[in-house]
Formats: structure tokens, C-alpha cells, sequence
């Protein structure tokens, strides 16, 4: 009996591969690795499609206040401190034109408060330039409070430090007396007959109740001696009238 045949090897396949199973294992993991890669890459262009989009006012908000908290306790409250020229305006409107009683706008010069003196060398002129403050003031003296006594040795130092200075014209401030025992001011009557008999009398050209801007019948404009002078006559007059 003659034996069968044996078919010849297929061209396409090995007649023994013992690596078959092996490849198609690393085939199945290349297929699989390929499919995450194109998934991956695909999710990462969905997200940067969706971060380029603009946002709403409301995301870009909750986006800006992320971590924020809110604020349980109060601060300080700063106190309003108006600005020189807004305090003008303000006292300007609480002063009523139709105020009778108010003297911001009064000339004391008219009244019987009005009070100069003047050595006799003095001119008329230079005693109106004084009261309509042509001369500027430089230095001032506030005497609120004081006793005669003390008001006058306050004075006389005051004046002999300001001419040591070369000073020509300061203001010297009584205050008028409206808070005193029946409203007499006893520096305002006090002081200018000082100045007219005093020690300062050498140092004193002249003097003048101030305008009202450097505080009216409570203060006076007082011109000086370039030096210091022997004594002489002050003649001091008040009323109305220059």
C-alpha cells in the first residue's frame, strides 16, 4: 500500500513558529496602547477647546474670590478731618447774613472799642497803614488766661525778643473779656495802658486794635523800634474815627 502523500509547507506560514502565540499578544498590547494614546490626546484637546473659552462675569468672579473669607469684625472708623479750604466753606455757610449779633464783617475801627496810641514822632499815615495792616505781622503773643501781672512780664519779653530779631510789627492778643466777672476785660483795658507807660514803652512806635480777621477789639497790631530808645510820651486814644 503505497503511503499518502505529504502536503508541501504553505508559503505563508512557518511549518513550526513557536514565537506565534507571543506575537499576537504583543500585537493585541500595540492595538490596546494605541487606542489609550488617541483617547488621551483627545481628552486634552477637549480640555484646552474648553479653558480658551471666555469667561462669564460670574466664573471669572467666583475665579478671582477663590479662598477668600469674609470678614467678621469691623475696622476702625477713620474720623472725617475736612481740608483747610473746605473748613473755610463750612463756617462761611453756618454764618447767617441776616445775623444781626454776628461782627465778622464789623469795622472796630468805628467804635468805642477802637483803641491807638503813638509817640508823637509818629505820623497819621503810618498809624493808618498800622491799623489797615499794610505792615506784615510776624510774630504774635497770646495772653488768654493770664493774670495783669503775668500778662505784662509776658509782654515785656515778648516785645525785647522780637526786636532783638528785627522784627517790626506783631499782635499781641488780650482776648475781649466776654468770659470775664461782668464782662470786663481787664487785660484788654490793662495791657495798651502797659504799653503806653511800661518798661516796652522804649521798644513801641505805636499801636492799634487789630482788624477783625486778627481778632478785633481782643488784639493789637504793635509797631516797633528798630533799638531799643530812652522812654517817650505815648498818647493813647479810643472811640470812633481814625
Amino acid at each position: 500500500m503505497a503511503g499518502k502523500k505529504k502536503s508541501a509547507p504553505s508559503k505563508d506560514k512557518p511549518f513550526n513558529n513557536p514565537f506565534a502565540d507571543n506575537a499576537k499578544k504583543l500585537r493585541k498590547r500595540l492595538r490596546e496602547r494605541t487606542a489609550r494614546t488617541k483617547e488621551s490626546s483627545s481628552d486634552k484637546h477637549t480640555a484646552d477647546n474648553s479653558d480658551s473659552k471666555p469667561l462669564s462675569d460670574d466664573d471669572a468672579f467666583r475665579h478671582a474670590m477663590h479662598g477668600a473669607q469674609p470678614i467678621t469684625a469691623r475696622g476702625r472708623e477713620v474720623a472725617h478731618t475736612p481740608k483747610p479750604n473746605e473748613t473755610v466753606r463750612l463756617r462761611a455757610h453756618d454764618v447767617d447774613p441776616d445775623d444781626v449779633m454776628d461782627d465778622s464783617n464789623f469795622d472796630v475801627r468805628f467804635s468805642d472799642q477802637y483803641l491807638r496810641g503813638a509817640c508823637q514822632s509818629v505820623s497819621k499815615e503810618t498809624i493808618d497803614k498800622l491799623a489797615n495792616g499794610v505792615f506784615a505781622v510776624r510774630s504774635h503773643v497770646d495772653l488768654h488766661g493770664m493774670a495783669l501781672d503775668d500778662a505784662k512780664q509776658t509782654v515785656d519779653e515778648f516785645l525785647t525778643d522780637c526786636q532783638r530779631r528785627g522784627e517790626r510789627c506783631v499782635l499781641v492778643i488780650t482776648g475781649k473779656g466776654r468770659n470775664s466777672p461782668r464782662q470786663v476785660g481787664v487785660l484788654r483795658a490793662g495791657i495798651p495802658e502797659w504799653l503806653a507807660r511800661g518798661p516796652s514803652t522804649r521798644r513801641v512806635l505805636a499801636f492799634v486794635t487789630a482788624r477783625q480777621c486778627d481778632g478785633g477789639e481782643g488784639a493789637l497790631y504793635v509797631l516797633l523800634r528798630k533799638n531799643a530808645a530812652r522812654k517817650s510820651r505815648i498818647d493813647v486814644e479810643s472811640g470812633g474815627g481814625t
